[in-house]
């Protein structure tokens, strides 16, 4: 039996560049996420991928006032805390594979919304954050981002 290495070559190339995302968005029931003003958040001490950064600017496309401190000791109803959690894979580089954002009410401390994306595979980092808040959005019931 002939191997043909190009065929190879092409079925690693599909396979390794073909991988779905996962995307799933959540909100919690009988809470409306953009009654929220203020949006405190706070930078991982190491993010290699400046996912951050990505998320303060698709917060602030959504209307948000983002403050980078933590929330205040008596925060307004206005108020939600921002934190966001992510994974690195390795495919002859580090890409970003997974990310979280969690959306806390800053009073009652209760998740009001939630992303979570996932996918293998070396891909742009600053697509797949585009990705996962375009679906968050779709959720809310607004627009795909202009970003």
């Amino acid at each position: 039996m002939k191997i043909n290495l190009k065929n190879i070559y092409l079925l690693v190339g599909l396979l390794t560049f073909s991988s779905c995302a996962t995307i799933h968005t959540h909100l919690a029931p009988g809470r409306d996420i953009l009654q929220y003003k203020r949006a405190y958040f706070e930078f991982l001490p190491k993010d290699e991928f400046n996912v951050g950064s990505l998320i303060v600017l698709y917060v602030n496309e959504m209307g948000f006032q983002v403050i980078n401190s933590p929330a205040p000791k008596d925060p307004l109803d206005s108020d939600m805390i921002l934190k966001y959690m992510y994974e690195d894979g390795w495919d002859f580089v580090k890409y970003l594979k997974g990310l979280q954002v969690h959306f806390t009410d800053a009073r009652t401390g209760q998740i009001v919304g939630l992303i979570s994306y996932q996918k293998n595979g070396f891909g742009y980092t600053d697509s797949r954050v585009r990705d996962a808040f375009n679906e968050f959005r779709l959720t809310l019931g607004l627009p795909e981002s202009k970003l």
